[in-house]
């Protein structure tokens, strides 16, 4: 016979088997999975546990641990929000900058392998829990909503089968808890909900979460803060003097920070006339960025720029500077 940890009273509130005395014990307990009478053993000698009080063979555990794992999640959240304690929620999302600064000319390849760790406390993000609610044409375990954020978060509890690919097509945001056991039941009433890094590296004795329709890169606010976009930069920009001639603006030896892209990039934008390209200047010598910087004004003149260069005699010397230059330089 199964020996059960957790059931429900008349109030369908949910009662572990720890917390039945010999006061409480002749209360009405029933099987979330079947409805039918759970009886609390409390013996001597084996562990105490509920148990049906008559057999039935319409009940399976992996009905029980779906149904109480229900119960669990929305009580666990009623009580957080009612008593303001923290429900944390806790997932990965890598910085945007190599998606948002791609656009920009010279930075296409940039790149960044930071990660932040998010946490969410959703008792005090979301202001509503519904359990088993009809919801754009199914039905999900539970629904988060936030009125303030106008923000869904979908719960999922996966015991013998995984989220339909029906709900991961909603693109709402889907958060799919595994429950194995009992114990299992017992992290999702006390611990904090912890979404593995890349979804590789589950910690042992974890629940194991797997998140649906979640962007993968961290919003703009997040990312910002990220030392990469400390990361010095020079960028090499040409400006029309007068319709027919154009001048530089900045020399290599004028430095920005990468986090200085968009608002130069603005400044530029829409002004056809106008060369503008970025360089990331990490691990360069004056030297080698120099000679990226001279580099850069030939793209311009092979585009069309013309170029006034203040030394008469500039082409002749990057002619033979670029002969000395390592040729593998890349911009």
């Amino acid at each position: 016979m199964i020996q059960y940890m957790y059931a429900l009273d008349s109030a369908n509130k949910i009662h572990h088997i720890s917390e039945v005395t010999s006061t409480n014990r002749y209360a009405q307990y029933f099987c979330p999975g079947c409805r039918h009478t759970l009886i609390p053993r409390l013996g001597k000698i084996r562990e105490h546990h509920f148990a049906h009080k008559h057999e039935t063979s319409n009940c399976s555990f992996e009905s029980y641990l779906h149904e109480i794992a229900k119960y669990v999640f929305y009580e666990r959240f009623q009580f957080a929000k009612t008593f303001k304690r923290p429900f944390l929620f806790k997932f990965w999302q890598h910085c945007n900058t190599p998606k948002t600064y791609s656009q920009y000319p010279g930075l296409e390849d940039i790149d960044c392998a930071e990660f932040f760790e998010r946490e969410i406390d959703l008792a005090q993000y979301f202001e509503i829990v519904e359990m088993e609610k009809q919801y754009e044409g199914f039905r999900p375990d539970l629904r988060l909503y936030s009125t303030k954020h106008d923000c869904v978060l979908l719960i999922e509890l996966k015991v013998t089968h995984s989220c339909s690919e029906e709900k991961i097509a909603s693109e709402h945001k889907i958060l799919e808890i595994e429950i194995q056991s009992q114990e299992d039941l017992w992290r999702l009433k006390e611990d904090s909900l912890e979404a593995p890094f890349k979804q590789l590296f589950r910690q042992e004795g974890a629940l194991h979460i797997t998140l649906h329709n979640f962007s993968e890169v961290a919003p703009e606010q997040i990312s910002a803060k990220c030392s990469c976009r400390e990361r010095a930069i020079f960028g090499t920009k040409i400006y029309p003097r007068s319709h027919r001639h154009r001048v530089l603006l900045r020399s290599s030896q004028v430095y920005w920070k990468l986090k200085d892209v968009p608002r130069l990039h603005q400044q530029h934008q829409g002004n056809k006339s106008t060369f503008l390209h970025f360089d990331v200047v990490d691990n360069r010598t004056v030297e080698e960025c120099k000679s990226v910087y001279y580099r850069n004004l030939k793209t311009a003149e092979h585009q069309g720029v013309k170029v006034i260069y203040k030394r008469k005699n500039f082409q002749t010397a990057y002619s033979q500077k670029e002969e000395r230059t390592n040729r593998s330089i890349q911009y």
